[in-house]
């Protein structure tokens, strides 16, 4: 965390107080809650009962690194009256009414609510998944999630920090390399305008990958190709400066 600290500060040097917010308010979090410190959360503070065991011990994961408690303290915040993160199954049934195994899924439909299929279960990295969303609901909080592919590439790019030392795949090869050369940018004392015009085409093309992904290209679904001076990680941002 204290590499991405200083990332913070770098971001926050280039970018300043710039009004380009993608997918959330800049009050959305309220102040309320701050009084419990980070090192007590648990999740009996973060998940309602009746959690799949696997997404509790993934929670656990989650709470066991610094990135992940900060995330879930700030959503505490939001919710300082008790759990708040109840999940639902969801899965396609074939003709014989059986569930068909598919990719390790999961969703955020708002209002706390995250979705997952049983293969999300399987996974031995669902904590990274499930740290996905829960960076969605930073973003959104109980609005209904937008199908905006800058808000995926900000929680795909936080995801990436999180499980970096996993060095595991985030959608597919070239999308993860995608996510390490924007992380490789940020880690940069400072960039040159050279460099600066170039972090700004890296961005456009990660968004450019989304689009081509059948999963991000349905009805609905919009990219805001950005121009050098906007802040193309706002709610990273204050992620990482709180």
């Amino acid at each position: 965390m204290k590499n991405w600290a200083f990332v913070l500060l770098f971001i926050i040097f280039c970018w300043g107080c710039s009004n380009m917010e993608v997918g959330v308010e800049e009050d959305v979090f309220s102040a309320t809650g701050m009084n419990l410190p980070i090192e007590d959360l648990t999740v009996e503070d973060i998940l309602l009962e009746g959690a799949p065991e696997e997404l509790v011990r993934a929670t656990k994961k989650v709470l066991g690194s610094r990135m992940g408690k900060i995330l879930l303290r700030e959503l505490k915040n939001r919710y300082p009256n008790g759990p708040f993160i109840r999940f639902h199954f969801f899965g396609k049934i074939d003709e014989d009414g059986e569930i068909v195994d598919e990719a390790g899924e999961m969703r955020y439909y708002g209002m706390g609510v995250i979705g997952y299929n049983r293969n999300a279960l399987r996974l031995k990295t669902n904590e990274e998944l499930l740290f996905h969303e829960f960076f969605h609901v930073f973003q959104t909080g109980d609005l209904k999630p937008q199908k905006s592919r800058n808000n995926e590439l900000e929680a795909y790019l936080a995801q990436y920090i999180y499980g970096e030392s996993k060095q595991t795949t985030i959608v597919n090869t070239e999308f993860t390399i995608a996510l390490g050369v924007l992380a490789n940018d940020l880690r940069k004392n400072s960039l040159t305008e050279k460099e600066m015009d170039l972090f700004y085409q890296n961005y456009n093309a990660a968004l450019i990958l989304l689009e081509i992904m059948p999963e991000y290209s349905g009805e609905g679904w919009y990219s805001i190709r950005l121009d050098k001076g906007a802040n193309p990680f706002p709610n990273l941002s204050k992620l990482m400066k709180s």
